[in-house]
């Protein structure tokens, strides 16, 4: 039997405590059983032509939200060829990117803005890695868009990690308002809850029941904007301001100079950063997009740029392990992770490792 959305499949990773809470569409607050695909294990991708994508609401022990992620190109879910057929305008047209994901939700804990990452991480050694020169090259690519980039490619787990707050493509940060909290945390109630409610992780609709809106679009606000990660992080400087006049690509840039220079300042222990942490806030929605072109995931492989070196296929450098999209709070670079999210994407072609 294939996967519903063969050659790829979108699952939670095991043991990385990241809990599937149900599958609906994005504007529904209803939980549905689609065929193919089930909360534990096969999760829905869309395709970036549907009217109305499947989002994954999820939990884990340090935050709470919804997912939605596209791959251009794939199979489209079943539950979505009907609007897609009407659809006419795409959400990957006339844009290089390949791959989409928003995440919006809320944290359990406040977190230290400059201790959260993404990137990948590996549980087994790499397997063959390009010319030395191709990886070398890649490397300085990706430190001039992350300066704060902590790459390992020798030992046991091999790992790529950039700051959360100044990798995602765009930042949204919403106060929330409790008189108009979804139906669905006004039923839970603490005081009347069983104990097994309680030590349930997967009942936290009190702290936030999902993203309804999470499939409009989106972009980086300016960082006069009360929606602005820019407006809760101390001492920022009013020469860095963005207005709306202001291009996308500079409000995000100004974003990522500010908190590459706060996590800079956090490894090196700079008194001025220690004195007025910048934290996510418990009582606000974060909204986190990330797009990008270079991987090419329904080949499974990487996109040089080269003409000389084409596509580089990704399956022989993992070793047979999948790409994850992951987000985590790390104490400092040598801590285990604790994961925010973390789920694999697979490929046909790591079977045979």
């Amino acid at each position: 039997l294939k996967w519903p959305q063969y050659p790829i499949m979108l699952r939670p990773t095991p043991n990385s405590q990241t809990k599937i809470r149900g599958l609906r569409h994005a504007h529904s607050m209803e939980y549905q059983h689609y065929s193919g695909f089930c909360a534990g294990c096969i999760l829905p991708v869309n395709s970036g032509k549907e009217e109305l994508p499947l989002v994954i609401d999820f939990e884990s022990p340090l935050f709470v939200g919804t997912l939605l992620m596209r791959i251009k190109n794939v199979q489209t879910p079943s539950q979505s060829k009907e609007e897609d057929q009407k659809k006419k305008k795409k959400n990957f047209h006339k844009k290089k990117r390949t791959f989409q994901a928003i995440v919006k939700g809320k944290f359990k804990r406040a977190l230290d803005v400059t201790k959260c990452v993404t990137g990948q991480v590996f549980d087994r050694p790499a397997g063959r890695l390009p010319a030395r020169w191709i990886v070398s090259s890649f490397i300085r690519f990706v430190s001039t868009l992350a300066p704060q980039l902590q790459a390992t490619l020798d030992g046991d787990n091999p790992r790529f990690l950039t700051p959360l707050a100044a990798t995602a493509q765009s930042i949204l940060v919403k106060k929330q308002d409790n008189d108009n909290d979804n139906d669905k945390s006004k039923k839970y109630d603490e005081s009347t809850s069983t104990s097994k409610e309680k030590n349930d992780r997967l009942v936290n609709y009190h702290i936030y029941a999902g993203s309804q809106d999470i499939h409009r679009d989106l972009e980086e606000p300016p960082s006069t904007d009360e929606t602005s990660l820019l407006q809760y992080i101390p001492n920022t400087s009013k020469t860095k301001a963005t207005t709306s006049k202001s291009s996308i690509a500079a409000r995000q840039k100004a974003r990522k100079r500010v908190v590459n220079q706060l996590v800079a300042n956090a490894r090196n222990n700079n008194s001025s950063t220690t004195k007025q942490p910048c934290s996510f806030d418990t009582e606000k929605e974060y909204t986190f997009e990330f797009y990008q072109h270079l991987v090419l995931f329904q080949e499974y492989a990487v996109d040089t740029g080269c003409p000389a070196v084409g596509h580089v296929a990704l399956a022989p450098i993992t070793n047979g392990q999948p790409l994850k999209f992951l987000s985590s709070y790390q104490e400092n670079p040598d801590a285990e992770l604790q994961h925010l999210w973390c789920f694999d994407i697979w490929h046909e072609s790591l079977y045979p490792f």
